[in-house]
C-alpha cells in the first residue's frame, strides 16, 4: 500500500503519530469529508460510520474487518433503496398506463 494511504489509516499511521483518539477522530473526519460531495448530512453520517470503522480496525488490528463492515453498510443501503424503487406505489399508475388508456 502506498505511504500516503498508510498514513491515513488509524493504526499505526495517524494513531501512532497523534494517539488513539485523535488519530481515529481525524480519520473519521477525513472519511466524512471524502463523502461530502453527496451532501452535508451524508458527510456527517459517513464520519460517524468512519469512527466505527476506525475503532473496528484499531481494536481488531484487521483492516479486512473495517472493509467488511463498510461493505455491509453499503450493501444494506443498496438493498433498502432497490426495494423501495422496485416496488410500485399502490394506487399510482405509470405513464404507460395513461398513454394506453387515453389518460384515464
Amino acid at each position: 500500500m502506498p505511504l500516503h494511504l498508510r498514513l491515513l489509516l488509524p493504526t499505526p499511521g495517524l494513531v501512532g503519530w497523534l494517539g488513539i483518539w485523535p488519530g481515529i477522530l481525524l480519520t473519521a473526519v477525513l472519511f466524512g469529508a471524502v463523502h461530502a460531495p453527496f451532501s452535508p448530512l451524508f458527510a456527517v453520517v459517513a464520519g460517524i460510520a468512519g469512527l466505527g470503522y476506525g475503532l473496528a480496525f484499531h481494536y481488531s488490528g484487521r483492516l479486512s474487518l473495517a472493509v467488511a463492515l463498510h461493505g455491509a453498510v453499503n450493501l444494506s443501503e443498496v438493498v433498502k433503496i432497490s426495494s423501495t424503487v422496485a416496488r410500485p406505489t399502490p394506487g399510482v399508475r405509470g405513464k404507460a398506463h395513461y398513454a394506453k388508456n387515453g389518460g384515464v
